[in-house]
């Protein structure tokens, strides 16, 4: 018994010294803020009149610079690795002590050795049992920060590509709308003349009059709308007076049809679960519990065996639910390319048939068989035909990048 006593002693002063305290995985919110890039510090002068270039890859540059989310899993991701290196070295002292006790044992076959054995065992696979559990976590929630740094880089691009093609269209959109305004006006002139010669009456007057001031209230709408790109453009990248100061990349949007056949959607499907976030982040979760429920029942002396096996499964179905959300989170990108895809090809067929339209109303027009203001306003549409097909192609190629992008088709 005296021996037994001394065993434990020895085991609890031994457990006491080996303990570490593991560093805290909260990051410190005393971040300083990132400051902005040279480039955005420095200000135009008022006899400057040539705006700077502002290109994709150093907006991404100055946004990664700027992300903080980057800087704390970069925190996060070194507490962690000296967090798995103290349980390492807890393991160490672990079986240093069990080596240690085994020396102070009793010979084998006399009095007091089965007891103290199996003493010794069970406080060894006792602290093993935690030390696994600890580590799975550890393990668990690196490959976790590991992913998030992954996405949040691709998200910038990804981001910042968005803002940039946004951006070009919605610039489009106005300078569209403008024309129309400005055509609008020239024909409000014409229907005004026609109701003082009573070919229109005053409410076919007042519809046009009323579809011009709507035109004008949807201008500031647009522009509304463009300031919001731009504003979330220097939010993102920390750069100052984006739209006064500089002149944006062109993005090259190239228009690409997207056609699998079964097989290949469903390998897109299962490679945009392996790659989710929300995939990983579960199927570690289901392992932290597998690992604790087959380390029962040393681990925990308030979890009940059926508590842990219950925990475990619960796991392994939400593991189960987040592939089956990635899967069809991808397949509805897929059917939603396809639909844009249809779009794009009915505009396109609209803008040929107006093109054809407008030629023959230019021959009209060069016989002086129709008015400037007829072949003007077909002219106008054949423009805002293009754009609007434009647009419809800008929003296929920002919905391929995250499709083809296996972090995010999944999302």
């Amino acid at each position: 018994m005296k021996y037994n006593q001394k065993i434990t002693a020895l085991w609890t002063a031994a457990m006491l010294a080996a303990s570490l305290t593991y560093p805290a995985l909260a990051v410190s919110p005393q971040i300083a803020q990132p400051r902005a890039s040279a480039s955005a510090q420095s200000t135009q002068s008022t006899a400057e009149t040539t705006k700077k270039l502002l290109t994709i890859q150093d907006a991404i540059k100055s946004a990664v610079n700027a992300n903080l989310n980057l800087k704390k899993y970069e925190l996060t991701r070194e507490s962690l690795l000296k967090s798995i290196d103290a349980n390492y070295t807890r393991d160490r002292s672990i079986f240093d002590m069990r080596n240690y006790q085994e020396s102070l044992l009793p010979a084998p076959g006399t009095p007091g050795y089965k007891a103290a054995k199996t003493q010794m065992e069970a406080e060894f696979n006792k602290a093993m049992a935690a030390s696994d559990v600890v580590m799975a976590q550890l393990v668990s929630q690196r490959g976790t920060v590991d992913m998030s740094t992954v996405m949040e880089r691709e998200g910038v691009g990804i981001t910042i590509n968005r803002l940039f093609t946004s951006i070009m269209q919605q610039e489009k959109n106005i300078d569209i709308l403008n024309q129309k305004i400005a055509q609008d006006t020239k024909n409000m002139a014409l229907y005004e003349k026609q109701f003082e010669l009573g070919k229109i009456s005053q409410s076919k007057l007042d519809e046009y009059a009323l579809q011009n001031k709507n035109n004008t209230n949807l201008l500031k709408i647009e522009q509304g709308k463009l300031q919001n790109y731009y504003n979330e453009l220097e939010k993102i990248t920390q750069i100052s007076n984006i739209q006064r100061d500089y002149t944006l990349e062109k993005p090259l949007i190239e228009y690409k049809v997207i056609e699998l056949s079964e097989a290949g959607q469903k390998a897109q499907q299962q490679r945009a679960s392996d790659y989710s976030l929300q995939v990983i982040t579960k199927s570690a979760d289901a392992k932290v519990k597998e690992t604790t429920f087959k380390n029962y029942p040393y681990v925990s002396s308030e979890s009940s065996y059926n508590q842990l096996s219950d925990e475990r499964y619960i796991a392994q179905l939400d593991e189960s639910q987040a592939k089956r959300d990635a899967m069809f989170n991808a397949q509805t990108k897929y059917n939603n390319l396809q639909e844009l895809q249809q779009n794009i090809e009915i505009a396109e067929k609209n803008v040929q048939k107006l093109e054809n339209q407008l030629k023959d109303l230019q021959s009209k027009y060069d016989k002086g068989m129709i008015s400037k203001n007829l072949l003007d306003n077909n002219v106008f549409a054949v423009q805002e035909a293009k754009n609007s097909l434009e647009g419809l192609k800008i929003q296929h190629y920002q919905l391929r990048i995250m499709y083809e992008n296996p972090y995010f088709a999944g999302q």
